[in-house]
């Protein structure tokens, strides 16, 4: 079985192959982060990991202007124009990560931003969109309330009942101003705040959040296990 995280883009548009999960990932919707989804060739309807892009005011959303796999990335750049104050660089990184025995398909997402501009206030967010379902946070074991800041809606697990899988997700403390989890129509969604502080010319800010899909069974210490290795890590080099 294929264990390496396998990128195919075409134009804006990107396929993932690793194991017996697959997804794709549109470019030019970056919102929509990772969707069409299949575990072990079963649907799991889903968007997780999106980046809504800064605009200013009304303009056309910031464009696409480098994007390229490698190894078990994914990379896209968006331009500071008109439209926005800051460059975008997105990372998808993808891989089979093993906690207490499971491997379980992982997606991790940075979001680095920079300015030519003596200052501005990117203000991004990112954006997941899971059908409805029961959402605990995996630090506190209990369910989690609408807009909540405490500290466990760092680390949620989401258990749609359609699927034989539960999907965790999980932003490192530092890197989020603010967390929110809410019920729209039939989905839930959530949003990690990043980038409120004021940003310098020549700053690099960078945020990391970590998306993977997990046995309904035992969720939440695989969610527990995946959390700690998560945030002792070091921020990840890129170029």
């Amino acid at each position: 079985m294929q264990t390496s995280a396998e990128w195919n883009l075409d134009a804006s548009r990107a396929a993932l192959r690793l194991g017996s999960f697959s997804a794709s990932v549109n470019l030019s919707a970056p919102q929509r982060g990772v969707h069409q989804v299949k575990l072990a060739a079963q649907p799991l309807e889903c968007e997780a990991l999106g980046v809504k892009l800064e605009s200013a005011g009304q303009g056309a959303p910031p464009a696409l202007i480098d994007a390229y796999p490698r190894g078990g990335d994914l990379v896209a750049a968006y331009a500071q124009g008109p439209s926005s104050l800051v460059s975008t660089q997105i990372y998808w990184r993808a891989a089979l990560l093993e906690f207490d025995g499971e491997s379980c398909p992982t997606i991790d997402l940075q979001v680095s931003v920079q300015t030519s501009l003596l200052e501005s206030r990117p203000a991004l967010s990112t954006r997941s969109c899971i059908p409805a379902c029961e959402v605990v946070s995996a630090a506190l074991g209990s369910p989690v309330q609408a807009r909540s800041r405490e500290p466990g809606a760092h680390c949620l697990v989401f258990r749609p009942s359609a699927w034989n899988e539960s999907y965790v997700e999980m932003v490192h403390p530092s890197d989020a101003e603010a967390s929110e989890a809410a019920a729209k129509a039939s989905t839930m969604e959530i949003s990690h705040r990043l980038f409120e502080h004021e940003l310098e010319k020549g700053v690099i800010l960078r945020a990391r959040v970590r998306g993977m899909f997990v046995p309904r069974r035992g969720d939440t210490e695989l969610a527990l296990a995946a959390w700690r290795q998560f945030v002792a890590q070091p921020p990840p080099l890129t170029t």
